[in-house]
């Protein structure tokens, strides 16, 4: 879209309105009952590649945007997509309510044409292809690969028995558009009826047919398993033998690999140019720059050795990743932590080269370990020891870091510290500027940080044992309000001696 804007005319808008038949473009219901103003008229594509022919008149759609509860406002929760992209998102969901699982796409299959031609061969629908067997105590467990077109298949009513969960199926759907599928579906011919039954992964099939329109699915076929074998395979597979997922903790680091990976083809491209984070995150969506930047940043905390009292790594000591139900080793859940950095940094690509004064990414690093610095030295130091759990100062420690206590002072924390910084600096913060993201802090800076979280961890209602159960609360709720009850926001955290 170019920077100045077209404003359709009124004869123009009735045009554009006509050509859909006076539909909103996204949820294709009427406008019948909506004011001029109650209606935006937007380019629908996004990117080149996705305009076909036509005047620029026709790139332009109706689409409700009404401030009228009572009314609908297609315009609002787009984001970042295009309005081509936005309209799919949402008739994908709209199909996804009417259905509860695979059954629903594939009632009942065709009968397919199978023939076993030899103990390494099968013949499907008039297609050679390889057989496969898995001997297990004697037994063959002959299977076969192909990509199977969908009017062959049905769900597999004696095997799969899990309901389709609709909220993983769209951001399958996109996953899968841009990447390959790593896993096939799993299926089973019955060679007296001749159809083939999928019995695991009904959700990539039902994001491939539904979201991709795919007219066939990847499929590992058994032929004539023994069903009661195969579900008890099933039921431990989904059961006691599940993989554990990937922590959050795993996944940043994953991705600090890729974008060090990142530059080092850049580097090999354009030799020793000074690149930004633009360069190597460009192409890429909003937020895997974002999550890119932030793996970048905790990777260098990380690996920046001890950085506190010149023995301890804030991330290394005090940051407990193992999500295990009851006493932790370490104070802070990896959650709280990735939060309290995304939430101090700038995450957002910056267009500096990485050896330009305006680049402000290491002073950030050294911000960001002084800031961590407080949290130990006021939260943890003297207090935090999980091998005397019993004592006073355990307890009191313990209180701080309870997720949802975590939740609710983690914010005031942060609006305190900006606060503070723009009194001193006399100049208001963006929304999205980093706190950390500028020159070194100064000694006064750490001063006024200092007396905030001095504040905030002697607050004498920690140790007052009538809260006890409040801080054990499972919801952020009682929590809030037991801060607002004794005056614990950043007013107060920021107030003058």
């Amino acid at each position: 879209m170019s920077k100045d804007r077209r404003i359709l005319t009124d004869e123009e808008k009735k045009h554009v309105r006509e050509k859909y038949k006076n539909c909103c473009y996204i949820c294709e219901l009427t406008l019948d009952g909506y004011e001029n103003h109650e209606i935006q008229y937007d380019h629908i594509y996004a990117h080149a590649s996705e305009i076909p022919g036509g005047e620029e008149l026709d790139k332009f759609a109706p689409i409700h945007a009404s401030t009228n509860p009572e009314k609908r406002n297609c315009h609002g929760g787009k984001g970042t997509k295009s309005w081509f992209e936005y309209k799919e998102e949402q008739l994908i969901k709209k199909k996804l309510k009417t259905i509860s699982g695979l059954k629903d796409l594939c009632k009942s299959a065709k009968q397919c044409s199978f023939k076993k031609i030899s103990d390494t061969e099968v013949e499907l629908n008039g297609k050679h292809i390889p057989l496969y067997n898995q001997k297990l105590y004697g037994r063959d467990n002959l299977y076969f690969f192909d990509e199977i077109y969908i009017e062959y298949l049905e769900n597999d009513n004696l095997i799969q028995l899990r309901p389709l969960e609709a909220d993983k199926i769209l951001p399958l759907t996109f996953h899968l558009r841009s990447s390959i599928q790593l896993l096939p579906s799993l299926g089973r011919l019955d060679t007296k009826e001749n159809k083939i039954k999928i019995f695991d992964g009904q959700h990539k099939a039902v994001a491939q047919i539904v979201g991709n329109n795919k007219k066939s699915i990847p499929c590992i076929i058994f032929v004539d398993p023994d069903i009661t074998t195969l579900q008890t395979t099933v039921f431990d597979a989904h059961s006691k033998f599940l993989q554990q997922r990937y922590k959050r903790s795993h996944i940043i680091g994953k991705l600090a690999e890729q974008y060090k990976a990142k530059v080092e083809q850049w580097e090999a491209i354009h030799g020793n140019a000074p690149y930004s984070e633009i360069d190597i995150l460009k192409g890429e969506g909003k937020t895997k720059r974002r999550n890119f930047i932030l793996a970048s940043i905790r990777d260098e905390l990380s690996n920046c050795g001890a950085f506190i009292e010149g023995k301890y790594n804030f991330e290394k000591d005090f940051v407990d990743t193992t999500k295990k139900k009851g006493a932790r080793q370490n104070p802070m859940l990896w959650d709280n932590y990735e939060r309290l950095i995304s939430l101090f940094v700038n995450l957002e690509p910056v267009k500096e080269t990485y050896d330009s004064p305006n680049n402000f990414r290491a002073p950030e690093i050294e911000n960001l370990k002084h800031l961590l610095g407080l949290m130990y030295w006021f939260a943890i130091k003297d207090k935090w020891n999980h091998a005397n759990p019993d004592s006073e100062s355990h307890r009191l420690a313990v209180r701080y870091f309870y997720d949802k206590v975590f939740e609710v002072y983690g914010p005031i924390l942060v609006k305190a510290l900006r606060y503070s910084y723009e009194q001193k600096m006399d100049r208001a913060l963006g929304g999205d500027e980093g706190l950390c993201y500028r020159e070194q802090f100064s000694e006064d800076i750490k001063k006024r940080f200092a007396r905030i979280f001095e504040r905030l961890f002697k607050h004498g209602m920690w140790a007052n044992p009538t809260y006890t159960e409040t801080f054990r609360s499972t919801t952020s709720g009682p929590i809030a309000e037991l801060f607002t009850k004794e005056g614990l926001d950043y007013i107060y955290l920021t107030r003058p001696e």
